[in-house]
């Protein structure tokens, strides 16, 4: 199990990462056993099991980022493979991604190194006397798992008074041993940004508010799709500039909304050309904007190719909510007839419309962006259609 949990770990983020891991873990568990207490001796994280280590563990973090230490509050300690699998012979950096406010900070340079920062963080949280019962538990445990230069780190925090470390902030680099510590690297956005910031009102300060939201999600899904090569974020992307173009054309920052709505565009058209509907009405709204653009400046030609785009694409998003909305009518008549005592064989033909006309959302790959609600009401309607209508 061990071997099989090594290889495993490993292909997440490499094979000096994934055998240090499995050390400290073994350290751990031993230290565990000595303090009865599985936060490190003080300061609430805790290392997870093996089997616990998994990509993207929670839904808010930033793909990449592997938790191998949750905090009590929701925080987690993570390797930081945004980039790839280190190659033979290198280490994953280590982060400390903060879940309130989705930043994630430099913590460490390996696994080893981030249980010496642990320790350093809930240094001060417990009395004098279990603190130095704690500093022989943790030099014992861990002398035989942290490089030389961190088990001189360890030891030169532990010989300080606890009221003097527990004046060492969280993620605060002024302390010089603590420092020593820190990867290469800056403080990045930990989790996955939003893709919708409506404004609250149409004042210049409100749009600029919501302008700068969006401008921050673009440049973290442009990280995501080009740098890191997470295509599957190419709508989030694309969304988030479509919400971009729109704000900037409001403000009348013509240019910078036909650059935004046109990386819209390149992003969208590949899905909707792959049989995706559910993006045509926002690919319609990104082609609309660069129209606008174009016709303020007399770039006719291509102002017209725009416009009738986004005209093509609006009537076909019509189209499909002409027919939903025949499919829900439908089913709403059926249960009302059902309800109310109608004749049943009048029923079941205001069911059959209501798969019929549903079902194509339902059915359709790629999914349609109706396809979770016609799904829902096709099975409301087989439902109704297996229980006989009253009648009066």
């Amino acid at each position: 199990m061990t071997t099989n949990e090594t290889a495993r770990i490993a292909a997440l983020v490499g094979e000096l990462e994934a055998e240090s891991y499995m050390r400290v873990h073994a350290a751990y568990r031993e230290l565990s056993k000595r303090t009865g207490d599985r936060f490190f001796g003080g300061g609430g994280i805790e290392l997870l099991d093996p089997s616990e280590v998994r990509a993207h563990d929670q839904a808010w973090f930033r793909p990449g980022l592997i938790p191998f230490c949750h905090e009590l509050a929701g925080d987690a300690v993570c390797w930081d493979v945004r980039r790839g699998v280190p190659r033979r012979g290198a280490r994953a950096p280590v982060v400390y991604a903060d879940h309130e406010i989705a930043l994630a900070y430099p913590f460490a340079r390996g696994v080893t190194g981030a249980v010496v920062q642990i320790i350093a963080r809930g240094l001060g949280t417990e009395t004098k006397a279990t603190e130095r019962k704690n500093a022989a538990h943790w030099r014992a445990c861990f002398s035989d798992v942290l490089a030389p230069s961190e088990l001189r780190v360890l030891e030169k925090l532990t010989s300080r008074s606890a009221v003097k470390v527990a004046r060492l902030e969280k993620r605060d680099a002024s302390d010089g041993l603590v420092k020593s510590l820190l990867p290469a690297g800056k403080t990045f956005y930990g989790g996955v940004p939003g893709t919708q910031y409506p404004p609250l009102d149409d004042t210049a300060a409100s749009l600029d508010r919501a302008i700068g939201s969006y401008e921050e999600s673009v440049e973290v899904f442009r990280e995501m799709v080009h740098a890191e090569g997470r295509r599957a974020y190419a709508w989030h992307l694309a969304a988030a500039s479509r919400g971009l173009s729109d704000l900037l054309l409001r403000r009348g920052k013509y240019d910078r909304a036909a650059a935004a709505a046109e990386e819209a565009i390149a992003h969208y058209e590949p899905i909707a050309a792959g049989g995706d509907t559910r993006v045509g009405a926002m690919l319609a709204f990104a082609h609309r904007v660069v129209a606008v653009v174009d016709a303020r400046k007399k770039r006719w030609r291509s102002a017209y190719e725009h416009a009738d785009r986004s005209l093509t694409l609006s009537e076909a998003a019509l189209m499909d909510y002409a027919t939903a909305v025949v499919g829900l009518d439908a089913l709403a008549r059926a249960w009302e007839g059902r309800e109310t005592g109608a004749d049943a064989d009048d029923v079941r033909g205001l069911l059959s419309v209501a798969t019929r006309e549903l079902g194509a959302f339902a059915d359709r790959s790629p999914p349609h962006a109706f396809a979770e609600y016609a799904a829902r009401a096709n099975r409301l309607a087989r439902r109704g259609g297996s229980r006989r209508a009253r009648r009066k």
